[in-house]
């Protein structure tokens, strides 16, 4: 991909491989250098090459969320929503919208990031929402209410997009969204419930290699055994997930979560030295 973007005659192919290899990079947690070559192709785009910049924004915003860099992403997506809006695209469109929703939401800037949810909710109707694009919606609604602190439709929204995610083969965002419902419900207090839905998750990506996930899910169900005075099963499940994977990942969110978390479960059980160290 390096070498093809290098060159005029090459360089669109190049650009389009880079997008069809995109799910891999990120999977693998190399958005990074990833992201410089999709700068590199977004600069070489002309208005001959709009439909590839369209897709390359989208792809180069979501890389700036991974990296939680939320003005440049949403500066990425609103690039994307001109563009579409300019090419007639409906549905890349309701994407922008939800992309831009999403940034917004982590900015806690809800009221913002719930009108463009909406926008893209009816974008997606409007040209035949497919069951990923509804549980995407649902689940950004969902996170907004949790936000809000309204936990029962959060409860609400995240299980229907759990409805969504199991009418699809997309595993890891059926594990994705069935951990969102079990925040909500952890907040609203259904403790038992949330339990049995961060088990569900972790048991469906038990067989498959998709790590930040789990570590994702460790946390999570760790703050519950913690926040639950649970601090045996709290230390247990944060040292799954301070994993090898994660100790070598360039995930320095997780490993800062995962730390500071073992450290206030050995503060608890009285270890100070064993706290103080981690």
């Amino acid at each position: 991909v390096e070498f093809g973007l290098a060159l005029p005659e090459t360089w669109r192919a190049a650009a389009d491989l880079a997008l069809e290899l995109n799910y891999f990079i990120e999977h693998g947690g190399n958005w990074r250098p990833w992201q410089l070559l999709l700068q590199r192709a977004l600069a070489r785009c002309g208005d001959e090459d709009a439909q590839l910049k369209l897709r390359l924004l989208d792809q180069s915003g979501q890389h700036f969320r991974q990296d939680r860099d939320w003005e440049s992403s949403l500066a990425a997506h609103q690039k994307e929503e001109l563009l579409a809006r300019e090419l007639g695209k409906k549905d890349c469109l309701a994407q922008a919208h939800l992309n831009m929703g999403i940034v917004l939401w982590r900015q806690r800037k809800y009221k913002k990031a719930a009108e463009y949810t909406q926008r893209a909710l009816s974008g997606f109707q409007e040209v035949g929402a497919t069951e990923r694009q509804m549980g995407g919606v649902l689940t950004n609604l969902g996170l907004i209410d949790y936000g809000r602190g309204r936990y029962a439709e959060a409860i609400a929204a995240h299980s229907q997009a759990v409805a969504q995610f199991r009418k699809t083969k997309l595993t890891v965002l059926l594990a994705r969204s069935l951990v969102n419902l079990a925040l909500a419900q952890e907040a609203g207090g259904e403790i038992d419930a949330a339990t049995a839905n961060y088990r569900e998750a972790r048991a469906i990506l038990e067989n498959t290699d998709y790590e930040r996930d789990k570590t994702r899910i460790e946390l999570s169900l760790g703050a519950l055994y913690f926040n639950t005075n649970r601090y045996a099963e709290a230390e247990e499940t944060f040292l799954r997930a301070y994993s090898p994977y994660l100790k070598r990942s360039g995930l320095v969110y997780f490993q800062g979560l995962a730390t500071n978390n073992l450290g206030n479960v050995y503060f608890e059980q009285g270890r100070i030295e064993e706290a103080e160290a981690i």
